[in-house]
């Protein structure tokens, strides 16, 4: 996988929302940290997207990461970014995509060596978003639910590089802007055919 992909997708993960988001200064790092802590465990499930379940800690989870992103974080938003996720895997799936625990181990290795190469000031800016969680910059990368989430960002990685080919997008084109609305065209046809069931009116 490209160098640059790699990056991309491991700082779009809730769990390193710090190091992209480096206009808070260290004290609202913590308070974020503290906020991702305090969201709902719930496993109970709030809406389906084709039959599939989405649970109430992943929906408070994906509207924390759109509102610190300053996105629009109503019901449609919030379960469309997660609609777009879960099928995407799904589709990953289907294509027999595969991902060794050798690709997942060099993987989190590159990112640990990304961390190391950031300015002091975002490492001091990440401890203190993990500082407000609860965690050591060490639990961090063997967080269960961090693994899972960069696991999941080869194999959707490894999805869009089979679509660039399926669109015949040249390999020194992959990374332009014409290639990204080629391949976000795609997808959206796959989630705009998605049917979504709201199951609980208590989430907004």
């Amino acid at each position: 996988m490209n160098k640059k992909i790699i990056i991309i997708y491991s700082f779009l993960c809730i769990f390193v929302l710090a190091t992209i988001n480096l206009a808070y200064s260290k004290s609202d790092e913590f308070l974020l940290g503290e906020k991702i802590k305090n969201l709902s465990k719930s496993e109970k499930i709030v809406a389906k997207i084709n039959g599939i379940p989405v649970t109430e800690k992943e929906y408070e989870s994906k509207k924390l990461f759109l509102e610190t992103q300053k996105q629009p974080a109503n019901f449609e938003n919030v379960i469309r970014a997660i609609a777009e996720q879960k099928l995407l895997f799904e589709e990953t799936k289907k294509r027999g995509i595969t991902v060794t625990k050798e690709e997942l181990d060099n993987f989190i290795q590159l990112q640990k060596r990304l961390s190391e190469q950031v300015s002091d000031e975002e490492k001091a800016n990440f401890r203190d978003f993990l500082a407000g969680q609860g965690l050591t910059v060490e639990e961090y990368w063997s967080n269960p639910d961090v693994i899972n989430a960069y696991e999941r960002g080869i194999y959707i990685g490894k999805f869009k590089a089979q679509l660039r080919k399926e669109l015949l997008i040249p390999e020194n084109e992959k990374n332009s802007p014409k290639a990204y609305e080629m391949v976000k065209t795609k997808i959206n046809e796959i989630v705009n055919k998605a049917k979504i069931e709201k199951l609980d009116d208590q989430i907004k």
